[in-house]
Parts: C-alpha cells; structure tokens; sequence
C-alpha cells in the first residue's frame, strides 16, 4: 500500500445527503461537486494527514470485518487514488 499520509481538504464544502446514505464535496473554486457514497466518505474522513494507506485500510476492515483484508486494502487504494485525482486530498 502507498506510504504518503493522504489528507483531505478543509476547503471543500461538505454536505450529507439521503441521511447519511451519500456525502456531496463541493469545491468552490472549480464548481466540482462530488458525490461519494458511505465507504468513500468514510475513507474520505480518515484521510487526516495522519493515517496512511494501510492504517486507513485497518480503519475500514474493523468496520467490515466481513470483507477481506485484501478487497479492503485494493478498495482504499482505489479510493484514495479517485479522491486525489479529483482533487479532493491535499
């Protein structure tokens, strides 16, 4: 898994929608509103600056203990990766 510690924007303005079922991210500066359902805001939450990919990962499978390590992990992974090409982490 990456080494960096993701963080999220502070800038963005969060709404949540549905109560609680989706997450909508609007950056004010591009007008992009993003819509991100449960898991991908939560990961998006843990993206703290602090927690890196792996630790992230660890967060989510407590969660769904249910679900592999390794679905997790390539879940987060691809999480992470969407959220920072949308440009939603610092």
């Amino acid at each position: 898994m990456s080494a960096p510690t993701p963080r999220r924007r502070s800038d963005l303005v969060v709404g949540d929608l549905a109560d609680g079922a989706e997450t909508a991210l609007l950056d004010l500066d591009s007008r992009q509103v993003t819509s991100l359902n449960t898991t991908a805001a939560a990961i998006w939450y843990l993206c703290d600056g602090v927690r890196d990919a792996a630790a992230i990962a660890d967060e989510v499978h407590r969660a769904f203990p249910q679900v592999s390590r390794a679905v997790v992990e390539a879940d987060v992974e691809r999480t992470i990766t969407l959220l920072t090409e949308r440009g939603l982490l610092a």
